[in-house]
């Protein structure tokens, strides 16, 4: 049945009632200066889990209509612009990437005009790479294994003269055909993208992206202003002097693996699904997950810094280890500086998220409300929240709520994730290997005014 956006407002009218049913039940306790018995508080949580169930539908549903409007719209755009010369085939352009690229993780044999072509762009949307995701061969066609030399992956020239029996330029390997690596077009890639996307709360956060060419340190500037104000001088009267103070973050480059996958032959030969795409989905869900986990929670030393580490100053202690009222809420809220109020949002896990959903406000409204209209979100006193699986829950001595701007952490990605395949070291087990590799790092840009604060609970 085709995904319409008539049929996406009937589950969220559907979501809608579940919400107003587990409301009247939690009201009609409260109303009674009760606790919720036993079998009200089963339908409260099956009401809710239902809600949550409707919601990852919808979710789903509306990321596909729009990437099939998005698609549609791609489509017109190309057949209007696209000469009979530039069609390499009557297939679209995303089963052109796809098969190559389920032909390489199988160890077939490319063709030429498949490298020119991949080599030209005319295997990529528009022949625009956008937001690349590179793909280096190693060890099809008798290419050695590649070797990490500086920021990148090269072939030993000697081991490549000795596969081959050819003479090669002397100069460094490149990406290009004629250098020894090949470019396989993004699209059948995203998954990768997709996947780190997913186990990605500090993406979905709205945390600012910078993607470098290099891996040497990045330096941010930051300065802290909010002090200074102008003066009002009387006539043959100098200025006063106020100079800027700035100060910096530096952004490193750490590495990242997604651990070896050794896949046999035959499982390569005999599987019946898509394995190209299966092995990048779950090598970019691992490098998603580790990333997301140093984003949120890293130490800064010796990886990424993550965003629970907000400054001292910029921490609120809760009266309780196990629990957090709406007042702490709203005075977390409130204490956030103005500036940073129009872009925030919470951040929490699903275990809290839980717990927040159950709280009233003086006026006994609750402080959740879901997004019922379409694209809407789900919002927490008026703002958008994320969930973070990273997050510690309600706890003793933990930070479990965040809130404010979370544009003001930055991410650095270096370069394109590099998906590295070996089928001459593992041959003799008949087994070839899979590995992605990516350079990151992350921090606060904090000039001075704390633009994300946290909730923490005390230790007892």
């Amino acid at each position: 049945m085709a995904i319409t956006y008539e049929g996406i407002q009937d589950l969220r009218e559907q979501r809608k009632k579940l919400t107003v049913d587990a409301g009247e039940i939690l009201k009609k306790a409260h109303d009674e200066k009760r606790e919720m018995s036993d079998e009200e508080n089963k339908n409260f949580e099956a009401a809710h889990a239902e809600g949550d169930k409707l919601k990852a539908r919808i979710d789903r549903e509306e990321r596909q209509l729009d990437r099939e409007t998005e698609q549609g719209e791609l489509v017109e755009r190309k057949a209007e612009i696209q000469t009979a010369e530039d069609r390499v085939t009557e297939r679209s352009v995303k089963e052109q990437q796809r098969d190559v690229l389920r032909r390489w993780s199988l160890g077939e044999e490319l063709t030429a005009e498949e490298r020119m072509a991949v080599g030209s762009g005319k295997f990529r949307e528009g022949g625009v790479s956008g937001n690349a995701v590179k793909l280096r061969l190693a060890g099809s066609n008798c290419l050695p294994e590649p070797i990490w030399r500086g920021n990148n992956w090269v072939f030993d020239k000697d081991e490549y003269r000795k596969n081959v029996g050819a003479d090669i330029e002397q100069r460094a390997q490149t990406v290009t055909t004629t250098g020894g690596g090949h470019v396989i077009a993004d699209a059948p890639m995203a998954g990768i993208d997709e996947a780190l996307l997913a186990f990605g709360g500090m993406r979905q956060a709205g945390a600012t992206v910078i993607r470098t060419a290099t891996g040497g340190d990045l330096p941010i500037p930051t300065v802290n202003d909010t002090a200074s104000a102008g003066e009002l001088l009387a006539i043959n009267t100098d200025a006063t002097a106020g100079d800027f103070t700035f100060g910096q973050v530096v952004l490193g480059a750490y590495k990242y693996s997604s651990l070896l996958v050794l896949v046999p032959w035959e499982l390569m030969q005999d599987s019946s699904f898509d394995f190209a795409s299966f092995t990048a989905r779950n090598l970019g869900t691992r490098l998603g997950r580790i990333l997301n986990t140093h984003f949120t929670a890293g130490t800064g030393s010796s990886q990424p810094n993550g965003v629970k580490n907000v400054a001292n100053g910029a921490v609120t202690t809760v009266a309780s280890a196990t629990a957090v009222t709406a007042n702490e809420i709203i005075d977390l809220q409130e204490t956030l500086d103005p500036a940073y109020d129009q872009n925030a949002k919470f951040m929490f896990n699903q275990s809290t998220r839980g717990a927040l959903r159950k709280l009233l406000d003086g006026d006994s409204n609750y402080i959740w409300r879901p997004g019922l209209a379409f694209g809407e979100p789900d919002t927490i006193l008026g703002k958008p929240y994320v969930v973070n699986q990273d997050m510690r829950s309600i706890g003793a001595d933990k930070r479990s709520i965040l809130y404010g701007d979370f544009s003001k952490y930055y991410i650095r990605d270096v370069m394109d994730i590099l998906v590295v395949r070996m089928d001459e070291r593992y041959a003799t087990a008949a087994q070839t290997g899979f590995v992605a590799f990516s350079r990151h790092d992350g921090d606060i840009i904090d000039a001075g005014t704390n633009p994300i604060l946290a909730i923490r609970h005390p230790a007892s």
